[in-house]
């Protein structure tokens, strides 16, 4: 048996499109076996903020039965997009993706991309697109956590030195 995915009119094709088509690719075993990197995620992260101008953390989703494995820069058109990718207890990975977008904010709305639940928001000139499965996980419980916020971030918060540690002897 053989799967294909017919794309969308490229007039048509939006970035929400792009970055569903491309989770539609992910499977359990893509992101089970990830170690995440802190300081590999933090660098991302950091690149983000200075290269692409977007001013986002990496949610701490763990309270939504989310577990982080990785971040991305990843580009659209021309624009970055920033994938962030979560493994749920049971099914398949969930990413919570990222774009600069200066229009007005929207709230959380649900749609269905090929075979991929979707939920997008817009808030404070960044789009957001949660992507995953059906049946991986409530993704508008998660997306209205994350649009109503405050959410803990677990990457991308300022990390100030730790002045408390004792100094080594010379």
């Amino acid at each position: 048996m053989t799967a294909s995915v017919t794309p969308a009119p490229a007039q048509g094709r939006t970035w929400v499109r792009a970055a569903a088509e491309y989770q539609q690719l992910y499977a359990r075993d893509t992101v089970a076996s990830i170690h995440v990197d802190d300081s590999d995620t933090e660098r991302t992260v950091s690149e983000i903020h200075q290269n692409d101008k977007l001013d986002i953390s990496v949610p701490d989703l763990r309270s939504q039965g989310l577990t982080f494995k990785r971040v991305q820069r990843l580009r659209w058109q021309d624009r970055a997009l920033v994938q962030m990718v979560y493994l749920p207890a049971t099914g398949d990975p969930v990413a919570l993706c990222v774009v600069r977008d200066t229009r007005p904010d929207q709230s959380v709305a649900e749609q269905k991309i090929d075979k991929m639940g979707v939920v997008t928001w817009r808030k404070g000139q960044i789009g957001y697109a949660l992507i995953g499965a059906p049946g991986s996980t409530d993704l508008k419980a998660v997306a209205k956590a994350l649009a109503d916020g405050p959410v803990t971030p677990l990457y991308g918060m300022l990390m100030l030195p730790d002045v408390t540690s004792p100094q080594k002897a010379s």
